[in-house]
C-alpha cells in the first residue's frame, strides 16, 4: 500500500506542479491513468513530450515508472542508514507527527475516520500507517543522502577542484 500512498502522491503533485499546462497534455484527469496513452495527440494536445520527453506507454505506467525508482532509491538510502547507524530525531519525528496529525483534523474536520480519509485521497486500502510507514523511510533515507553529500563535500578541497578544472578546463 506504501506505493499506491507514493504513486498517489506523486500523481497529485504533478498536477499542482503542471495545473497551468494539463491543458496541452494528453491527460484527463477524470479517466483512468491506464486508458490513456503518453502522448496521445487524438486525445488532446500531447504536447507533454515537449515538457517532459518521450515516454511509451499509459500515463499510469509514466507516473509508476517514476514511483518505482523513488521507492528503490528510498530503499537502498534506508539500508544505508541502518547500515551507518542513522536514525530518525526527534525534529524528523516531529515533524511527521505534524503530518499525520493534519490528515486526522482533515479527517474530522470532513466527518472521516483517518483512514477512510487516507484511503480517499491516496488510494483504496492506504491506511495510517502506510502513510507514516512511506514518510518515515522517506525523511531517513534524505537523511542518510544528506549525511553522504556532506561527507563527500568536506572531502573535497579547493585545491582539488582547482586541479580538475585546470586538467579538463573543455
Amino acid at each position: 500500500q506504501m506505493l499506491t500512498y507514493m504513486f498517489n502522491t506523486q500523481y497529485q503533485q504533478f498536477q499542482q506542479d503542471n495545473k497551468s499546462y494539463l491543458q496541452y497534455y494528453s491527460l484527463d484527469t477524470t479517466k483512468s491513468l491506464k486508458k490513456q496513452t503518453f502522448g496521445d495527440t487524438n486525445a488532446g494536445y500531447g504536447y507533454e513530450t515537449m515538457f517532459l520527453g518521450s515516454f511509451t506507454g499509459t500515463w499510469y505506467d509514466y507516473f509508476m515508472k517514476q514511483v518505482e525508482a523513488q521507492a528503490v532509491q528510498m530503499l537502498i538510502y534506508c539500508e544505508e542508514a541502518k547500515a551507518r547507524g542513522i536514525e530518525l530525531g526527534e525534529a524528523e519525528i516531529a515533524e511527521i507527527d505534524a503530518s499525520i496529525s493534519t490528515m486526522e483534523m482533515m479527517a474530522s474536520l470532513y466527518g472521516y475516520s483517518t483512514d477512510a480519509y487516507i484511503s480517499a485521497n491516496y488510494g483504496k486500502g492506504v491506511k495510517l500507517k502506510d502513510v507514516r510507514t512511506a514518510m518515515e523511510m522517506s525523511s531517513l533515507a534524505a537523511k542518510c543522502a544528506e549525511v553522504i553529500s556532506e561527507e563527500v563535500r568536506s572531502n573535497i578541497t579547493d585545491e582539488e577542484i582547482d586541479k580538475k578544472y585546470n586538467e579538463n578546463k573543455k
